[in-house]
């Protein structure tokens, strides 16, 4: 292979690696400021499930999975999320405290709009359950597949240290 050849293929690798180590900077910006808990109820929900998600993500992703195979695992783990036993207080309790505090009315006009939804046809409970889930997608939607490689290549923290609480 001619030296120039070489050269030009060495100075791409470089300006990836320049691109990869960026973009992992602001991962681990993003990601501390998605799980880091503040004391503020409906934040620390939000941080509790992010880092829930996150972490199976970082777990399940394969170096040969693509964006439609992290977009399905994706919404499998917000199923998941949503559909948890929360100890403390009822499910439906924490759902309507985080999707209270996210904007209720932008997230049933973001259904409405998005997902042609009725909302004439559910109940309270689940409205809450729709926005919770949509918040979460909401909140996530920074990251692709890529980006979950990169979380993964350099072990980026994707877990909450609540000893404390």
């Amino acid at each position: 292979m001619p030296h120039d050849v070489q050269i030009a293929i060495m100075d791409e690798v470089d300006e990836l690696d320049k691109q990869e180590l960026e973009r992992k900077a602001e991962l681990e910006e993003l990601v501390a400021d998605l799980i880091s808990l503040s004391g503020d109820e409906p934040k620390d929900i939000v941080a509790h499930a992010m880092s829930n998600i996150l972490w199976e993500l970082k777990y399940r992703i394969n170096e040969d999975d693509d964006d439609n195979r992290y977009q399905d695992l994706l919404h499998m783990l917000i199923d998941e999320e949503c559909d948890k036993d929360f100890e403390q207080m009822g499910k439906t309790e924490k759902m309507e405290i985080v999707v209270n505090w996210y904007g209720v009315m932008d997230l049933l006009k973001e259904l409405r709009n998005g997902y042609d939804l009725d909302i004439k046809d559910y109940t309270s409970d689940e409205l809450y359950a729709k926005c919770y889930y949509m918040c979460l997608y909401n909140l996530i939607s920074d990251f692709s597949c890529d980006d979950i490689k990169i979380i993964q290549k350099y072990n980026i923290n994707v877990l909450i240290n609540d000893e404390d609480e």
